[in-house]
Formats: C-alpha cells, structure tokens, sequence
C-alpha cells in the first residue's frame, strides 16, 4: 500500500493527499506532529538519510519502498501511472505543467512562506518581509483571477494536476476560484474527483514542497 509522509499543517501534502483520494487509491499516512516538525524533525540526518535527503515532505512512498519527494512530481507521475487528470493529449499535459509549476513558484514559494511567517512563527514577522511576501502574492493572484474570468477550470474543462496544486488559495482573506476548478470533473473520460468539502490546512513553506 502507498503511504505518505507529512503533516497536516502542509499544503503540499494535501495536494498529494486530494490526488490520491481522486484516484481512489488506497493508502496510509505517516504522520508527522507539527511539533515535530518545528522541532527540527525533517532537519534530523537520520531521517534524511531515510526518508528524504532534501529534507521536505511530502514523500510518497511505494510498496516496493521506493520514496518519491517533491510534490509536482508526486502529482505528475500518479496522474501519467493512473490515466487520470493528466491531460487528454500532449498540449493538454503541457498546460497542467504549465500552471503546475507556477503554483510551485509563484504560490508556494511566497504565499505559503507568508502564511507560515503569519501563522507559526516564533517571533512576529518582520513588516518589511511582509510586505514584499504580499506583493507578490497580490501579483500571483491577479494573474489566476485574470485566467479564471474567461475559464471555468485552471486547466482544461476537467479535474487535472494543475487543480490540484491549488489548495493553498483558500483562507486568504480573498475569494478564491481554485477550490471550484479541482473539486469536480465534467467531461467524459475525465475521471471523477471527490468534492472539496474539507478546509485546505494552513501550510508552512520550509520543509514542505
């Protein structure tokens, strides 16, 4: 059976997590306390040496034991191995890629840097950081509301990889659009996705990817 590595709190494994329930895989998590976590667990050079070396989850791993990390390749390689929310042809796969990797880039490098600044840090972030974590979230944000207005989904007319990498838009103090476009499928051949009826959790970026 699969089983996956994270922690509540990390919106990366969620994304995992809402993939694996999509394709309605069996698996178990091996969860990790948040206070573990804040501790230092992923930084520990046992369990890098053991689970992952880039110090990170979510980390998927196989029965065979095999570990796969990073999160847009966990996504990639189920939706490829499973014939499901991929894409129906090659441009279709490209764009999933496409909004695939501007979530890892331009959400999750800043807004969930941000979040965890806001939500989990020890001391009270620094107002100047801020600022510019939210600057450029506004700027990311303009660019899906811009997309979203002429398209009912993120990528294509179905559930695809490139939905699912958006959990992380909801509690924002904003409307977001991204939860809507990867909580169903609506064309034949699509598969069928489960709808999104649990709040996505609030992710900390460091050590979560």
């Amino acid at each position: 059976m699969l089983k996956l590595h994270g922690f509540a709190q990390s919106g990366n494994t969620f994304k995992v997590a809402f993939l694996l329930r999509a394709l309605g895989l069996p698996w178990q998590p091996v969860p990790m306390s948040f206070a573990d976590f804040a501790a230092g667990a992923t930084r520990d050079p046992a369990w890098r040496e053991g689970i992952n070396a880039m110090g990170e989850v979510p980390v998927l791993e196989e029965e065979s034991g095999r570990k796969r990390t990073q999160s847009g390749v966990i996504l990639t390689m189920l939706a490829e191995r499973h014939g499901k929310f991929g894409g129906r042809n090659d441009d279709e796969r490209w764009e999933a890629l496409r909004w695939l990797f501007f979530d890892n880039h331009k959400f999750t490098s800043y807004f969930a840097t941000w979040r965890f600044m806001k939500s989990f840090a020890a001391k009270e972030a620094n107002p100047a950081v801020a600022a510019f974590l939210k600057g450029r979230i506004d700027s990311a944000f303009s660019i899906v509301d811009k997309h979203l207005a002429g398209h009912a989904f993120m990528v294509m007319a179905f559930t695809s990889v490139g939905q699912c990498a958006r959990p992380e838009g909801s509690r924002t103090g904003r409307p977001s659009r991204a939860p809507r476009a990867g909580a169903r499928a609506t064309r034949r051949g699509s598969g069928s996705a489960p709808r999104a009826r649990s709040r996505s959790p609030r992710a900390g970026r460091r050590g979560s990817r």
